[in-house]
């Protein structure tokens, strides 16, 4: 008979707003690195401020990721990579 009450309906709305909708979260920030960051960056808001700060902490470590495979590449000295473009 499906579902009399409306849960599935509610159950999926919830997922839904999970997955897509942001919440509000509070947190303890620095007020004085907020406001230096706020300044250097020209942001308007905290929230902009603190969206720039992850971002960028999240391209930082994806790069020294990176580093992480310096010497485990292998390289070969003698590969003319403009004699390879000639060929394609």
């Amino acid at each position: 008979m499906g579902d009399p009450i409306g849960i599935g309906n509610k159950l999926d709305l919830h997922g839904v707003l999970c997955d897509f909708a942001h919440m509000a979260t509070n947190i303890e920030l620095n007020e004085v690195l907020l406001t230096k960051a706020m300044r250097l960056g020209g942001m308007k808001t905290k929230k902009d401020a603190v969206n720039e700060a992850l971002a960028e902490y999240v391209q930082r470590r994806e790069q020294l990721k990176i580093t992480e495979l310096f010497g485990e590449v292998e390289f070969e000295e003698s590969f003319n990579y403009k004699e390879q473009r000639k060929l394609q």
